[in-house]
């Protein structure tokens, strides 16, 4: 066991067993990480600034500046309610700008300053906040750092990159109050108070973390990789998001009238085929008609009965013309689910797809 804690505590990370883990470093003495006396809290301070104190809490943040976004809504799709800063890390300080502070035009040439003239910003998400950035008229803004990034090219395998569990994993920290927010979004009580505390902590834990977590980077020989290609591919993409996709409403509109009148044409032939009307798309009922009352050949058995799936059909083709109408039909449905009404649901006001593309994947 003393030769595998650091194998035991990576799994028990992926399987999220974090109060187990705990458990287990107690039972039998073994410190695995992540747990216990190995970490401390956060202890941040944030202060919220408006005016030209705003814009001096802006000019005196070190560099790079550290920024945690507060979101209405989706991120990256709604607007900020505010943003927070690190003013110092040491010192676990925050600054809180409020939305409305982010309209006084000189506290966003400071920000501008600051992130495209200055050393850049890091942040936890940085693609969503570049749309924050773009929003607030800041054109060009340089992304120097991106936890969750640095973080994804650390373990791939990995489903999600909570700013709290890497906090844990890599600095030994832990936030003040774990779980007071969803990962990226703020929505409490809606008042500005629990914008800030939150957004600060937020702040702070990414202004401690990114050391240890770009030391990890570099002892695996990932530097390179990330500051050449990760990076600036997220500038890349969010101005894809940004720009969409440009699509031919008229057409795609046509291609769902006919694939509707398709799905009704081949939904009344099969039930012209069963000599009876019924839900084409319940498994239970087609069962039903296939197995029942036309006495086909089943194929396959499942835990609720025979299977209808697509390859049981197949060896079905010429049993019965039901068959043939029964694949089509779902084809056609299909189609229409995905590129007629699915993808006219994603078209925006400017006539545009706005997809939403994801980095942290393998």
């Amino acid at each position: 066991l003393v030769g595998s804690e650091m194998c035991i505590r990576d799994r028990f990370d992926f399987l999220e067993f974090h109060s187990l883990r705990e458990r287990l470093t107690e039972a039998t003495g073994i410190e695995l990480g992540g747990g216990g006396d190995a970490t401390q809290p956060l202890d941040p301070t944030v202060e919220t600034s408006t005016g030209p104190a705003a814009v001096d809490a802006v000019t005196s943040a070190p560099a790079p500046l550290v920024i945690e976004p507060v979101w209405e809504g989706e991120p990256a799709r709604s607007a900020v309610r505010g943003l927070a800063l690190v003013a110092d890390t040491a010192g676990e300080r925050a600054v809180w700008l409020t939305r409305e502070t982010l309209e006084d035009a000189a506290v966003v040439a400071a920000v501008a300053d600051r992130c495209v003239v200055g050393d850049g910003f890091v942040t936890h998400d940085g693609k969503a906040l570049l749309h924050a950035m773009y929003d607030l008229g800041v054109s060009s803004p340089r992304l120097a750092g991106d936890t969750t990034l640095a973080a994804y090219l650390l373990d791939p395998a990995e489903q999600r990159y909570d700013l709290d569990e890497l906090l844990i994993r890599y600095a030994q920290r832990n936030m003040p109050d774990a779980g007071a927010a969803p990962e990226g979004q703020l929505d409490l009580d809606g008042t500005g108070a629990d914008d800030a505390d939150v957004a600060g902590a937020r702040a702070v834990a990414v202004a401690v973390l990114a050391e240890p977590l770009l030391a990890a980077v570099e002892s695996q020989g990932l530097t390179s990789l990330y500051e050449t290609i990760e990076i600036p591919l997220v500038g890349v993409l969010a101005r894809m998001e940004r720009v969409g996709i440009g699509v031919d409403v008229a057409e795609l509109k046509a291609l769902n009238e006919r694939l509707v009148e398709e799905a009704a044409e081949l939904r009344a032939q099969i039930h012209t085929d069963a000599g009876r009307e019924f839900n084409v798309n319940s498994t239970k009922q087609l069962r039903e008609i296939l197995f029942e009352e036309l006495e086909l050949t089943p194929q396959k058995k499942t835990n609720t009965g025979f299977s209808t799936d697509a390859a049981s059909l197949e060896k079905l083709l010429g049993e019965h013309p039901i068959i043939e109408h029964i694949l089509r039909y779902r084809e056609v449905e299909k189609l229409r689910s995905t590129y007629g009404e699915g993808l006219l649901a994603e078209v925006g006001i400017d006539d545009r797809i706005h997809a939403a593309f994801k980095q942290t994947v393998a």
